[in-house]
C-alpha cells in the first residue's frame, strides 16, 4: 500500500508512453555486456533499482548473498542511505525477508502511510524520499482509483522537482494540475533528504510565503 502513488506514477507513463514498470537491466544499458550478466535484478519504475536475495543462507552468518551490478552513476540504498559509486559491482548481504533496493542520485520517490484497510481513497499524507546527487522531476499521477474515468481526462498531475547544487538542495511540490475531484482537501507532506550533511541553513516557503516547519536531522544516517 506504501508504494502505491509510486506505482499509479508509473502506470501512467506505462498507459501512457508503454514504458513498462519493471524492466531487466539490458533495456538501459543494452550495449553494455554487463547489463545481461545480472539476471536476478531490475529496474522498479523511473528512479529504483531491486536485486532481491534468491540464494539460500549461509549456515554460519545466516545471511544471503547477492552481486549486483550498478549502472553508470551515483547510487545510494534505500533503506539506510550509503552511497555506491556505479559501474560497478557490489556485494550485498542480507536477511531472506529482505530485499536490497538502490535509488539513482536525484531519486525522488513518494510514499503513503499504509491504509487501516484496503480503500483505494488517494492519501491525506505522503512521504517523499528525497536523495542527492542530481536534479530530478517526478510527476505523481493521480485518479478516483476505481474508474477508467483517466480515459476522458480525469487525473491530476503534481510535479516534483529537486535542484541540486554543490551548496544547497532545493525541493519544491507544484500545485496539482487537471482534474482535482479524487484529491483531499489538504494533504500532509513529510520529506525525507537521505544522505546529506547537516544543513547551517533551511528555508521553507508555502505559496511563496516563509512558512515555520518541524525538522530534525539524523546524524548516524545522515
Amino acid at each position: 500500500h506504501a508504494l502505491i502513488p509510486y506505482i499509479y506514477s508509473m502506470a501512467w507513463l506505462n498507459h501512457r508512453d508503454g514504458i513498462s514498470l519493471i524492466k531487466p537491466m539490458y533495456y538501459l544499458q543494452p550495449e553494455d555486456e554487463q547489463a545481461y550478466a545480472c539476471p536476478n535484478q531490475y529496474t522498479f519504475g523511473s528512479e529504483l533499482l531491486v536485486a532481491p536475495f534468491v540464494t539460500p543462507r549461509d549456515p554460519d552468518t545466516r545471511l544471503s548473498r547477492q552481486v549486483v551490478w550498478l549502472p553508470p552513476g551515483d547510487w545510494f540504498d534505500f533503506f539506510n542511505g550509503d552511497h555506491y559509486p556505479g559501474d560497478t559491482w557490489q556485494a550485498i548481504y542480507g536477511k531472506l525477508d529482505q530485499i536490497p533496493v538502490f535509488v539513482r542520485a536525484g531519486g525522488i520517490v513518494p510514499l503513503a502511510d499504509p491504509p487501516d484497510w484496503g480503500g483505494v481513497n488517494n492519501p491525506e499524507s505522503l512521504n517523499i524520499h528525497l536523495f542527492p546527487g542530481a536534479s530530478n522531476q517526478f510527476e505523481l499521477v493521480e485518479d478516483d482509483g476505481l474508474s477508467q474515468a483517466y480515459l476522458e481526462g480525469k487525473y491530476s498531475i503534481t510535479s516534483l522537482t529537486q535542484e541540486w547544487a554543490a551548496n544547497q538542495q532545493i525541493f519544491q511540490i507544484f500545485p496539482a494540475q487537471g482534474s482535482l475531484d479524487h484529491l483531499p482537501q489538504q494533504r500532509r507532506y513529510t520529506l525525507f533528504f537521505h544522505a546529506i550533511n547537516q544543513p547551517g541553513d533551511i528555508q521553507a516557503y508555502i505559496n511563496d510565503k516563509p512558512a515555520t516547519i518541524n525538522h530534525q536531522f539524523d546524524p548516524g544516517t545522515h
